[in-house]
């Protein structure tokens, strides 16, 4: 009787500390538009760089791994995303890593054709 206690007790901790905590529950939607997080457009045009931080630390016996989807921005200052939820048991930062490159380089190149270079352009007298 008190192991199903203490195990309900678990449980209703885990899902209140990750199903409803609004700083770990939110959507990513990536495109050649730049990155959507928790309804927030960060376009390609403002972002700087981006890096996942993959930080392990050993507590006790277990190792503690965080991870986090990091935006450095062209006008200075940069935004931290925790990815702990996103985790599944084959991890989700490669194929993130794998999206925002993409995408990304997408966005260069579609900047590029619409812009004209100077071989192109006539000057007009």
């Amino acid at each position: 009787m008190i192991l199903f206690a203490v195990g309900l007790v678990l449980a209703l901790w885990f899902v209140k500390s990750y199903f409803f905590n609004d700083t770990l529950n939110y959507s990513i939607h990536i495109d050649v538009n730049g990155m959507t997080i928790d309804d927030i457009l960060y376009k390609w045009s403002e972002v700087d760089e981006t890096a996942i931080l993959d930080r392990s630390a050993t507590r006790g016996r277990s190792i503690h791994t965080e991870e986090h989807l990091v935006l450095t921005f062209k006008s200075g200052g940069y935004q931290k995303f925790d990815l702990r939820h996103f985790v599944v048991f084959w991890g989700i930062t490669g194929e993130l890593s794998r999206y925002i490159e993409f995408f990304k380089a997408k966005a260069t190149a579609l900047c590029a054709a619409e812009t004209p270079t100077s071989a192109h352009s006539r000057s007009v007298p």
